[in-house]
């Protein structure tokens, strides 16, 4: 991570992340991949309007992670994401992963473990992002807010557009499969 940090009291402050560039107001600081170093700069008062917003980290047998591309006319179209969706008022992020798998891929799964969080600030609100691992249990593959999937190494991630609130999440997935290779370690099952 690169950047600039001007003075505290409310200036822009610019990180850099290859390509992707993020601006954050100075304000409380969120960590949100300890084990990357990952942090945000996060105003206390957007954390409490913050959205909770779930996201599966599916790797079928050969380690691949699932993710899909925002179709047109949706929000962030053209974005490619680990599937996911918004809490409902009384859902656990468990139930809500099952329920946005079934209606957005036709699939059911199981939520194996919470991976990591990233929060991340749209210009229409901040959104807290909880990913879990999860396994296909069953259904029918479908598409219906997304125009494209693909099962990709976790290496790859940065070569597609993810979208911003799942970078972090991709990185901290990248670094820990390619832990997990370097100690031999990429044949069995994560989550």
């Amino acid at each position: 991570m690169s950047g600039t940090a001007d003075k505290p009291g409310g200036e822009m402050q610019r990180y850099a992340r290859g390509k992707d560039e993020v601006d954050l107001l100075w304000g409380k600081t969120q960590d949100i991949c300890p084990e990357q170093g990952l942090k945000r700069n996060i105003q206390e008062t957007d954390m409490r309007k913050a959205k909770d917003v779930t996201a599966a980290i599916i790797l079928n047998s050969e380690n691949k992670v699932f993710i899909a591309r925002r179709a047109p006319g949706e929000n962030m179209a053209g974005g490619w994401e680990f599937p996911g969706g918004k809490l409902e008022q009384h859902e656990t992020a468990e139930e809500c992963l099952k329920r946005e798998l079934f209606e957005e891929f036709g699939i059911e799964v199981a939520v194996k473990g919470f991976f990591c969080e990233s929060i991340y600030e749209y210009p229409q609100g901040t959104i807290r992002l909880l990913a879990y691992f999860a396994e296909v249990t069953g259904g029918d593959m479908h598409l219906s807010v997304h125009d494209d999937y693909r099962w990709v190494d976790a290496d790859e991630l940065s070569g597609y557009g993810l979208l911003p609130a799942d970078i972090s999440v991709a990185e901290k997935l990248a670094g820990m499969m390619a832990e997990r290779k370097s100690r031999g370690n990429d044949g069995s099952k994560i989550g």
